[in-house]
């Protein structure tokens, strides 16, 4: 046997993962989705990467996509993967890709597949576990499993939630297609308790997402606490979810009284109403639009600031951003609900409140600015790459 045979031979018997996600680039699911692949590729994995950015999409497809069945199938007959990692699919492949892959599966049984799941997708039609009246958003109960058609899954209107309706009943309560996964990996115990009260049958790992650890530290880290003014910072994407709007008007009377400040990083459909909210109360030099700003960046942006605040009203999966901030030694101040109240209680200096009443906030906001460039992740390996490839590596094996 040749050396190229005798290499060929070893690339075939190592394990072939297929990773499948919505789009490649992006923040949130889709830099997961490159961490992944990172790390299937210090495990030694062959590896192949297929996501919707050449699919076409329209309101049908997004139901049921034909192209999706039809690229997906081409890539699985070629690759022939031993594992098939799913991240998100459900906005640009469509629940038509679990559909391919069980068909895949019964021709290959051994097959494995594993999904991280992002968010509550699996069991309601609105990912974020919400619905809408008159524009506003309502937070459905955890232990709420029923789909209300007359429901508005989707704050753009009755065209759109009548679709992810569609979706739903099709994908998983007529298809079930969801059985076809080996294993759901999540990366909080908030979301892992979520998804298995409503789909008990299936099997559950926590895997923390990895995040850098080599940012800012506190030995480079600019004490605005000394000078007595407080610098609050946000990132993330500035939509009405985030509870933007109901920070600032609860925080009114301090920014008015008190020498704090408020940046924003980030984009999105809510930032006029913000940037005309901050212009009508006159607070347009405290409460700034710092706009995008990269993930290599966020770390170094950080070691400006007294604290970080997530106010997020809906169901925080398992926010990055709080175990990044603690990893640079930013205090974090978020809403007591879902995974962002976990992720709280996994650092240094975090508080989770319901952010309701201004005395007790500036009570919060007073004691971590103080403690700005002292914060810390309270299990850091629970975060490191080396951690999540460990992990993963034991999940392929085990599904």
């Amino acid at each position: 046997m040749s050396r190229a045979d005798l290499s060929d031979d070893m690339e075939e018997r190592r394990p072939r993962v297929l990773h499948i996600g919505d789009y490649w680039n992006g923040g949130g699911a889709e830099k997961v989705l490159r961490d992944t692949v990172e790390a299937s590729e210090i495990l030694g994995n062959v590896n192949e990467v297929f996501t919707g950015d050449n699919i076409r999409s329209g309101p049908l497809s997004y139901v049921f996509s034909l192209c999706t069945v039809v690229k997906a199938s081409a890539v699985l007959q070629r690759f022939r993967p031993d594992v098939i990692h799913l991240q998100n699919f459900y906005h640009r492949l469509s629940p038509s890709v679990l559909w391919t892959l069980s068909r895949y599966k019964r021709k290959f049984p051994t097959t494995k597949i594993v999904f991280t799941a992002h968010d509550m997708h699996l069991v309601c039609p609105n990912s974020g576990f919400q619905y809408f009246t008159s524009g506003e958003a309502h937070n459905i109960s955890i232990s709420d499993a029923s789909i209300n058609i007359f429901r508005r899954y989707d704050q753009r209107g009755l065209a759109y939630s009548s679709l992810k309706i569609m979706q739903h009943i099709v994908a998983y309560k007529i298809l079930k297609l969801y059985r076809h996964i080996d294993v759901v990996i999540t990366p909080s115990h908030f979301l892992k308790n979520l998804l298995k009260a409503h789909h008990k049958e299936l099997s559950y790992e926590v895997i923390r997402n990895p995040i850098n650890q080599g940012g800012a530290t506190a030995s480079n880290y600019r004490r605005w606490g000394d000078s007595n003014q407080i610098k609050i910072v946000f990132f993330g994407r500035v939509s009405k979810e985030k509870g933007l709007s109901e920070f600032i008007r609860l925080c009114l009377p301090l920014f008015e009284n008190e020498n704090i400040s408020l940046d924003i990083f980030g984009d999105g459909p809510e930032k006029s109403a913000l940037q005309s909210l901050a212009a009508s109360c006159n607070l347009t030099s405290q409460i700034r639009f710092m706009g995008q700003i990269s993930a290599d960046h966020v770390q170094s942006a950080m070691k400006n600031y007294s604290l970080l605040v997530l106010p997020s009203t809906w169901y925080e999966n398992a926010p990055l951003v709080i175990c990044e901030a603690a990893a640079a030694g930013l205090p974090v101040l978020v809403r007591s609900s879902g995974g962002a109240e976990e992720l709280a209680g996994e650092v240094r200096w975090g508080i989770s409140s319901d952010l309701s009443n201004v005395e007790s906030t500036w009570a919060d906001i007073k004691l971590l600015a103080s403690h700005a460039g002292q914060n810390e992740l309270l299990e850091p390996n629970q975060f490191s790459e080396a951690n999540y490839a460990s992990q993963l590596s034991k999940t392929y094996h085990r599904a």
